[in-house]
């Protein structure tokens, strides 16, 4: 069934009652009809699927031309661009503090007071080095909510 995009200006009375009529006589035909598009205080915009016989009576100042009366096929969607800047440094940030995490806290054999005595470097670890894995998550879990979002956006008109 054809498409098209009717504009009427508000200020035409003309136009203003040549499309209510014809809503009102094609309207159990159309199969299509859009919400009124336009300010509705100087232009109203209708998009319509309609026979071509209904189209054909309405005055042609009426119609518009764009995307929706083209009978073309559709524009190829854009790929997902998944990995952004924004998603790449999260994501090395949170190696980095996974890796933070794992050389303070994982590899560590701490005794029952939560201490660890390093006599090599004369250094001691407290348990208290699991802190490093919250950035670590959290940049995780950032990531992952951007690429959700871009997936959920995609769906999207832009």
């Amino acid at each position: 069934m054809p498409r098209a995009t009717l504009i009427v200006e508000v200020d035409e009375p003309a136009e203003v009652d040549a499309i209510a009529s014809w809503f009102v006589r094609w309207g159990a035909q159309i199969s299509h009809r859009s919400e009124n598009l336009g300010c509705g205080c100087c232009v109203d915009i209708w998009e319509v699927e309609a026979p071509a016989q209904a189209l054909s009576e309405l005055p042609p100042k009426c119609y518009a031309g764009d995307e929706w009366t083209s009978e073309g096929p559709p524009a190829p969607k854009r790929p997902i661009e998944v990995f952004t800047l924004g998603v790449v440094a999260s994501l090395v940030l949170s190696a980095l503090f996974f890796w933070v995490w794992y050389e303070r806290y994982l590899r560590i054999e701490f005794n029952e007071l939560g201490r660890s005595y390093d006599a090599k470097s004369q250094v001691v670890s407290t348990d208290a080095a699991f802190v490093w894995c919250l950035p670590a998550f959290g940049f995780l879990l950032l990531a992952a909510i951007m690429v959700i979002y871009r997936f959920l956006r995609s769906g999207k008109p832009a």
